[in-house]
């Protein structure tokens, strides 16, 4: 070996000399050893300096490439969704434990996130000056869904439901299958889409959407949609189960059922308070017993009450929403009634009486067009109890009802507007 040689990695991206001992190298033969191997680039001038001194017999780094760089890929930043919370600050300054943001409701042309936009690579070289091209950040490599579209630097929602992220798609899907329960694990769900549910809905938990829920367990918690909802085994408990549409289950006990459509109910209710268009319990037992049924305009059973004499309502010709207008109108009207009085103190009536005024004939017009609203439905609404009537059991149609003071066997109960009495007959 002479007195010293120029090492040169195997990339090219560091030179090194190995020094023998004995007297140093001039830097003049060192400039020259680095010619001769071709190393043009990142020489070290300081290192050159030192291994000039005497003493210096050691492998020493003369020259360093520069790394090429890649650039930074496009990236999500996520705008709608966060990642699942342990539980939600509420403004006492406590955690509630059933709000984990588990899921991400999102609306037809809301914002999914934007994207950070690519970097362009940086070139380098090696020692040798031979030029290392950079490279360049890649595009975004999430696929989007049907229910998702890029826009620009943003990602867009194509439908209402439930944003999906995972490490290959970004979608928007308008039904959501939670495979579980809901419960402690995953917190309330809310969708602007449908659910479907495998498992149960325990207590204290709420399962929201803006379509459709389906539950393939029990409900001991809360349910709220504005389009059907779907419980294949019981409702069970006192929290609200409302659909916006039908309501079917299998069974039911002391529960709150209400549904803006039919409910149906493959087996029994007990004890229950129930509003909807049309009730139909004819399929198992189809049993009501107990707690109070109202319906719009039709209800048909199998049976009502009970041999003990189970008090237990049954009501058809109800007007559950417009009742409640007509209550908030009669509060409007009355609440202008005492502005207009507090002004009439002070000498400043005009205005206030012309408003009071206003909200009392809007709650009268109301009234009135309620009245003839409940009239048409009387005309059409039945009761049908095709088994056994017991005892006990209270027919109610709008404001009038009928004790039933002995067992009867498949009636039907219809209104005579003429005579202003319910009426029974065999079916």
């Amino acid at each position: 070996m002479e007195r010293f040689e120029v090492v040169l990695a195997k990339d090219g991206m560091q030179a090194e000399i190995a020094a023998c001992p004995g007297p140093p190298p001039s830097k003049a033969e060192l400039s020259e050893a680095l010619r001769i191997a071709g190393i043009v680039h990142g020489i070290d001038a300081t290192a050159i300096n030192r291994l000039c001194l005497p003493g210096v017999d050691t492998r020493t780094i003369v020259a360093r490439g520069t790394a090429a760089l890649t650039g930074k890929d496009e990236q999500l930043r996520p705008e709608s969704w966060h990642s699942k919370l342990p539980g939600k600050a509420t403004p006492a300054g406590m955690i509630d434990y059933h709000e984990r943001q588990y899921l991400h409701p999102i609306r037809r042309s809301e914002t999914l996130g934007s994207i950070e936009a690519s970097t362009v690579g940086t070139a380098g070289m090696d020692v040798r000056g031979r030029v290392l091209p950079g490279i360049d950040g890649q595009p975004l490599r999430l696929r989007l869904g049907d229910g998702a579209v890029r826009k620009g630097n943003a990602i867009i929602a194509q439908r209402d439901g439930v944003a999906l992220v995972n490490e290959e798609l970004i979608d928007v899907v308008p039904l959501y299958t939670h495979a579980s329960s809901v419960g402690y694990a995953s917190g309330n769900l809310h969708s602007a889409g449908s659910l479907l549910i495998e498992g149960d809905v325990d207590e204290g938990f709420l399962a929201e959407a803006d379509g459709d829920i389906a539950v393939t367990g029990t409900v001991q918690g809360e349910l709220r949609a504005k389009g059907s909802v779907l419980v294949k085994q019981g409702i069970l408990g006192k929290q609200a189960v409302h659909a916006g549409a039908d309501l079917t289950c299998h069974h039911a006990t002391n529960a709150n059922l209400r549904a803006g459509g039919n409910l149906v109910v493959a087996d029994h209710v007990a004890q229950c308070r129930i509003q909807a268009k049309s009730v139909l319990i004819l399929d198992g037992r189809a049993m009501v017993r107990g707690g109070q049924v109202g319906a719009r305009d039709r209800i048909l059973v199998g049976s009502a009450g009970a041999v003990a004499g189970t008090p237990t309502l049954l009501a058809v010709g109800q007007l559950f929403d417009e009742r409640a207008e007509l209550a908030r109108r009669d509060a409007s009207a009355q609440r202008e009634s005492r502005m207009s009085k507090r002004a009439a103190d002070r000498g400043r009536a005009s205005k206030s009486n012309r408003r009071a005024v206003k909200a009392t004939d809007h709650a009268l017009a109301e009234k009135i067009r309620l009245k003839r609203l409940q009239r048409e439905l009387l005309r059409k609404a039945t009761i049908e109890i095709t088994s056994n009537c017991y005892s006990g059991v209270t027919i109610e149609f709008g404001r009038h009802h009928l004790e039933v003071d002995r067992d009867l066997h498949a009636v039907t109960f219809r209104f005579d507007l003429e005579t202003d009495t319910i009426q029974q007959s065999a079916p």
